[in-house]
C-alpha cells in the first residue's frame, strides 16, 4: 500500500526545498527567502517534541513569517533579523557561551 500524501514529513520537506531551489531564480530574493524560512519552520516542527526552542521557533515562523513578508520588504527583513538573533542566542546558550 502506498503511503498517504503528507505521511512522510521529511520527504515533504525535501520536495519543498527542491521546488524552492527551482523557483528561486525566477521568484526573486524575498520569495526565495520566504520559502527557506518556511522550510526552517517545518524542520523545527519535526523535532518540536525534543526542544522547547524548536517548538517555539516553528510556531513563530508559522504565525509571523508570511505576515511580515506581505507587510513590506522592510518588515520582512526586520523579522528575519529577529529570527537570526534568536537562533544565534540559542546557539550560544547550547554551547555554554554568554547570551546577553
Amino acid at each position: 500500500m502506498a503511503p498517504e500524501p503528507g505521511d512522510d514529513p521529511v520527504f515533504d520537506l525535501v520536495c519543498h526545498l527542491v521546488a524552492a531551489a527551482r523557483g528561486a531564480p525566477a521568484e526573486g530574493v524575498y520569495t526565495a527567502s520566504l520559502r527557506l524560512i518556511h522550510a526552517a519552520g517545518r524542520l523545527a516542527a519535526l523535532h518540536a517534541d525534543r526542544s522547547p526552542f524548536l517548538r517555539e521557533l516553528a510556531a513563530a515562523i508559522e504565525a509571523e513569517s508570511s505576515a511580515a513578508y506581505f507587510e513590506s520588504d522592510e518588515a520582512y527583513v526586520a523579522y528575519l533579523d529577529r529570527v537570526v538573533t534568536e537562533v544565534a542566542t540559542e546557539v550560544r546558550r547550547r554551547n555554554g557561551l554568554p547570551t546577553g
